[in-house]
């Protein structure tokens, strides 16, 4: 059942995508992130760890979501083997949860012990700051994830996993 809601949200995304051309990236993770909660299951429904004062909110998806458009602007490649990590912190100790800069390392290992290591780009559009990263994926791939992050104020690692589905 989750292989179907994965490609159910994938399709529905990736129409939405090409119809609004000119949405912001911004707009779009945005978007990924509510269609995820509103696809997941309930265990995976709520893709944030909390650090501290820190709301750490991820998520990753096909690149195929993303317009020509938007993928060239932040310099990421479309293909249905590669997926986008977005990371976004906010300071949950200030009303409004402004998000906050954040130092950012990571890494993704497939289960048969593979590791990659993840560059991050940092991205800001008006008040929104979040971290991109492209993944090499393959067809019913699971990776695991692990992100450490420092701030101001807090400091500590994000965990999880995912299984990735190619068209």
């Amino acid at each position: 059942m989750l292989a179907s809601t994965h490609h159910y949200a994938h399709a529905l995304l990736r129409r939405i995508a090409l119809t609004w051309p000119s949405v912001s990236l911004r707009a779009l993770v945005a978007l990924l992130l509510g269609s995820v909660l509103l696809l997941s299951t309930p265990a995976r429904a709520e893709q944030l760890q909390t650090l501290g004062n820190l709301e750490i909110h991820y998520s990753v998806f096909p690149s195929t979501m993303l317009t020509p458009e938007i993928a060239s602007r932040n310099g990421l490649t479309r293909s249905n083997y590669r997926a986008i990590l977005t990371v976004t912190a906010l300071d949950a100790s200030v009303a409004g949860k402004p998000a906050v800069d954040i130092n950012l390392s990571g890494q993704a290992q497939n289960l048969i012990g593979n590791t990659r290591q993840l560059s991050f780009k940092a991205v800001q559009e008006g008040s929104a700051r979040y971290y991109l990263a492209e993944v090499p994926i393959v067809n019913e791939e699971t990776y695991r994830f692990t992100l450490d992050i420092q701030s101001k104020t807090a400091s500590g690692t994000v965990r999880f996993q995912q299984t990735f589905y190619t068209d």
